[in-house]
């Protein structure tokens, strides 16, 4: 039986020798009181994988003599030792006798609960491969991927050292599904050590064959670090990656963005312009590791006046992006309303000059969020510091928070429940307590 899906785990474990030890395998890391490993397998039997290969290295007994032929979780496991370290394009090309014509790829340090089914059918039929990519953390350390309109992959890369060009924080998390063909390539693959990630997608790029990123906030973490091993247990004990599960009717706080996570600067139309407000750093912790999304909706005026282009919005965009990651902290997804009722103004753009259903204080772009994401409003909170922002999540049923610096604005004539608050730390303790976060 050729196998649906492939695990590389042969790794050493480095980076885990103090909490682990030096003789266990990383795969076989204890998360939750269980192996990595088991988790990963499990997961694939229950998306309706049933033959798995897993390519191992070191002490490959310690993963043989534990999960033996695999029966014991209703799957078929075939093993194969690595004597010489190939690199992860270089194993799987040496095992592809052993594999179906499209399968999956797994790496055996990262902990996942995704709709493997709804990302196999994202595929089309001109793509070599397709890799799940989303927002991260750490970005500083991730391989990174510049994606088209068409969700194609045009240029994975890492950051360089200087963090004067922005990019969107759109990572690949090491999980794809390919056609076999996309590892025939004798001559690049047959020597040496060739990686996936560094080596064979930026060959396949340059030879102009298909790779779509699957962009998705489903949870998939890596654990080779000390910290992100902390982490990831910290998560499954609590079960914030079932929170974030295709499968359920998530939940999200919503954000504005000027005014919540940058200073508000009028009509901000310059990257130059943009900065963080320190506060939202602990606010966006707080969501990202309760299960909550977090997902900025914001009105850009701006572009309908002809005061920023779509490439100026996308660079200011990915400057928030790229600062929150290096602070640890991530948006799932940011919408953005172009347009604007009035007109007159110099440069203007006659046909974004519109009354449409996504301007705040309508509920269009969060209902299209609610739909992306499938969303339970119920649930959800939107952070606003405008009436116009009050007056959108009540109208999409979610509830508001209004920000209210310095009691500036005048709030008399509201009569909905709205919490209100005069800081942004206030926001935090609140929802905190909400999120039961502390």
């Amino acid at each position: 039986m050729l196998c649906e899906a492939v695990v590389l785990a042969g790794g050493f474990g480095s980076r885990l020798e103090k909490i682990i030890g030096k003789d266990l395998p990383k795969p076989m890391a204890s998360i939750n009181k269980k192996p990595l490993l088991e988790w990963i397998l499990m997961s694939l039997k229950d998306n309706g994988i049933k033959s798995v290969l897993l390519l191992l290295h070191h002490n490959h007994d310690v993963i043989q003599d534990y999960f033996k032929d695999g029966k014991a979780y209703g799957l078929n496991i075939i093993y194969s030792i690595e004597e010489k370290p190939r690199g992860t394009a270089g194993a799987i090309f040496d095992n592809l006798h052993l594999l179906q014509d499209q399968f999956y790829i797994i790496y055996g340090d990262t902990f996942f609960d995704i709709d493997l089914n709804s990302f196999k059918k994202f595929k089309k039929k001109d793509d070599k491969m397709i890799s799940f990519v989303h927002p991260s953390s750490h970005p500083e350390d991730s391989d990174l991927v510049k994606i088209n309109t068409e969700n194609k992959i045009t240029e994975i890369f890492r950051l360089k050292n200087e963090k004067s060009e922005y990019h969107r924080n759109l990572t690949n998390a090491a999980l794809y599904f390919t056609e076999k063909s996309a590892f025939k390539s004798k001559d690049f693959l047959s020597n040496g050590i060739v990686d996936i990630s560094k080596d064979l997608i930026p060959n396949l790029i340059n030879n102009n064959q298909s790779i779509r990123g699957y962009i998705s906030s489903e949870y998939i973490k890596d654990m080779g670090t000390p910290k992100r091993y902390e982490t990831v247990n910290n998560h499954t004990s609590k079960g914030i990656h079932k929170l974030l599960s295709k499968k359920v009717k998530r939940k999200c706080i919503f954000l504005d963005r000027d005014g919540i996570i940058n200073f508000e600067k009028g009509h901000l139309s310059d990257v130059n312009q943009f900065s963080l407000r320190p506060e939202i750093i602990k606010i966006l912790k707080c969501i990202n590791n309760s299960g909550f999304l977090s997902i900025v909706v914001t009105n850009q005026p701006v572009i309908a006046r002809g005061e920023l282009d779509i490439k100026g919005l996308t660079n200011i965009h990915n400057k928030m992006e790229m600062e929150l990651g290096f602070q640890n902290v991530y948006l799932d997804a940011i919408y953005y309303c172009p347009h604007h009722p009035d007109s007159g103004y110099e440069g203007e753009i006659k046909e974004l000059k519109i009354d449409c259903d996504c301007r705040k204080p309508k509920p269009g772009l969060i209902n299209q969020a609610v739909k992306d994401f499938n969303i339970d409003v119920n649930s959800s909170w939107l952070i606003g510091d405008n009436i116009r922002d009050i007056e959108a999540a009540i109208a999409a049923g979610v509830k508001p928070i209004l920000l209210n610096e310095d009691n500036k604005m005048d709030i008399s004539d509201i009569k909905h429940d709205v919490r209100i608050s005069n800081s942004l730390t206030s926001i935090y303790n609140f929802i905190g307590e909400k999120l039961d976060y502390f």
